[in-house]
């Protein structure tokens, strides 16, 4: 143990670049070897004061300044009232709070919680987007990730001032130096440290001989400017990237173009010699692996990616298995995310997707353009007929743990395996696993046989009850589950999956081919079934 606190000189001479800072700590129980407190307050102040504020070790305020309403009376001037969180030039940001009767607690200002619009989750706060834990808080230690408070302090227009009291005890044959009296300083910080022997009528006296202390201040600089995503967006400059939008037929050269929409040609005369703002943008569908991988932050919509509430795209899928974009709804959308489009950007490819083309250029309504946002249309379709005939649904809904299955059904975007164990899994949740069996008992009472698996039993149903005589229904969605169990469910096999569709066991298996066929059996099944029920 440092006797002469060299530790938290070097911590505080570099307290701006560390990764996380105290700003608040108190012992739980008294650990006389390492008796640490430190408190902090925010400050506002020229280069000169807060150089001159550094020049001594006094904090200049306590830890009863802030937390409590006052009023009071200078003179014969006005009673002034005293709100509680300042008090000169400084304002709290850790308010110790006292009571007569209560033991003391702490609370943070809600001003740096509110600054990035935080999550309190156990003793963390979280960015809600990215789940990146900024302030860690237990009962008696309070830590804030330099980088966000750096950014916070910049908004406020303030620098923080670390303020400490550390002590250490020692025996005298522990002490490595009997220096008395020290000052440690630099641009950031002052600290004064002594050593002194306890005094006999000390309750220390039987267990320690000698008390060396350090306290003093270091201050936590803001950034010059705030990094706040609505500060940067109203005063950075707006970037935009360049986008492949076609070839030159003389040449065969590329043809690239801006997506900044003051610069493109629209249906009001504007920049009528540049590319319109529905100039047609291809993309590798590879594209949607970002967005369906993290079904919390992103939606995948039949026609239109959305991030949280920030921002959306509309795109489609056209026949040749390539995303399609306007070149002007780029521009929309943060510059960083259109450099990660970039990267997938190719020349033309196919055409449009008719449905999307209809609904964006055409205003007219048409159904789901993706057969993925199809089957789950369709099998609520089913449940409505289900419920009102029966009373209860045919396919349950997904489970908490599940339900983000429903913002991420997404055909494979490559031919790998893994991707389409996912697929396959996500389907035979959707349905087979999905499968609501208590209607079956209920509706069927002596003709009910418990003993087969629920699709067995579904089809037992609707066959039953008129609705599916040749179990269509059953068919599509048996193949999908065994095609699940071959492949995701059990140890995989090409060969057995092969089997299930009746090809040879050496066939080459496409799975983005694959899983368009079962959805398109699906769906076919589904809509002949209920759609005119």
């Amino acid at each position: 143990m440092d006797q002469l606190f060299g530790d938290y000189v070097e911590l505080y001479s570099r307290i701006n670049k560390n990764e996380w800072i105290t700003v608040f700590e108190e012992n739980d129980k008294k650990d006389y070897n390492n008796d640490i407190f430190t408190f902090c307050a925010m400050l506002k102040g020229t280069d000169e004061q807060i150089k001159k504020y550094l020049s001594k070790y006094d904090w200049e305020f306590s830890t009863e300044s802030f937390g409590k309403s006052t009023f009071n009376k200078y003179g014969n001037d006005e009673v002034e009232y005293i709100s509680g969180e300042k008090k000169d030039e400084f304002e709290y940001l850790i308010a110790i709070r006292y009571f007569d009767k209560y033991p003391s607690i702490y609370e943070i200002n809600p001003k740096l919680i509110w600054y990035g619009n935080l999550r309190h989750v156990g003793e963390e706060y979280k960015h809600p987007r990215t789940e990146e834990v900024m302030i860690r808080a237990n009962a008696h230690r309070v830590e804030i990730r330099t980088s966000y408070l750096k950014d916070f302090l910049a908004a406020n227009q303030s620098c923080l001032s670390i303020v400490f009291d550390h002590r250490r005890y020692f025996k005298e044959g522990e002490l490595k130096s009997k220096k008395e009296y020290d000052v440690y300083s630099g641009e950031n910080f002052y600290m004064c440290y002594t050593l002194s022997k306890i005094e006999s009528y000390s309750d220390l006296k039987a267990s320690y001989d000698y008390c060396s202390a350090v306290i003093g201040k270091a201050i936590v600089f803001p950034y010059n400017r705030p990094r706040h995503e609505d500060y940067r967006y109203f005063c950075e400059e707006d970037k935009y990237e360049t986008f492949v939008i076609g070839v030159d037929d003389e040449t065969g050269e590329e043809i690239s173009f801006e997506c900044d929409e003051s610069k493109l040609a629209n249906n009001f005369g504007a920049n009528p010699d540049n590319p319109h703002y529905f100039t047609k943008t291809f993309f590798d569908i590879k594209v949607l692996d970002k967005y369906k991988a993290d079904p919390q932050n992103y939606e995948i919509q039949d026609s239109e990616i959305f991030y949280l509430r920030d921002w959306s795209i509309p795109f489609c899928i056209n026949d040749e298995n390539k995303v399609v974009v306007w070149l002007g709804d780029l521009g929309r959308i943060p510059y960083k995310e259109q450099q990660y489009w970039k990267a997938f950007n190719e020349v033309p490819k196919g055409e449009m997707e008719e449905k999307f083309f209809a609904r964006q250029i055409l205003n007219t309504w048409t159904d789901a353009s993706r057969p993925e946002i199809n089957t789950i249309h369709l099998l609520e379709v089913a449940n409505s007929y289900i419920i009102k005939q029966y009373g209860e649904p045919l396919f349950m809904k997904l489970s908490d743990a599940d339900s983000e299955i429903y913002k991420s059904f997404v055909l494979p975007t490559n031919l790998s395996i893994p991707e389409y164990q996912q697929f396959l899994m996500k389907l035979c949740k959707l349905t087979a696993e999905s499968i609501n069996t208590k209607i079956f008992k209920k509706t069927m009472e002596k003709e009910y046989d418990g003993s087969k698996g629920s699709i067995a039993q579904m089809d037992d149903f609707l066959k039953f009850v008129n609705i599916d005589s040749e179990g269509l229904v059953y068919s599509a969605i048996k193949k999908a589950y065994d095609s699940r169990n071959k492949l995701a469910g059990h140890r995989a096999s090409l060969k057995e999956y092969n089997k299930v569709w009746k090809r040879n066991t050496d066939y080459e298996v496409n799975t983005i081919q694959d899983a368009k066929s079962l959805l398109a059996d699906l769906n076919k099944a589904l809509s002949s079934v209920f759609r005119e029920k």
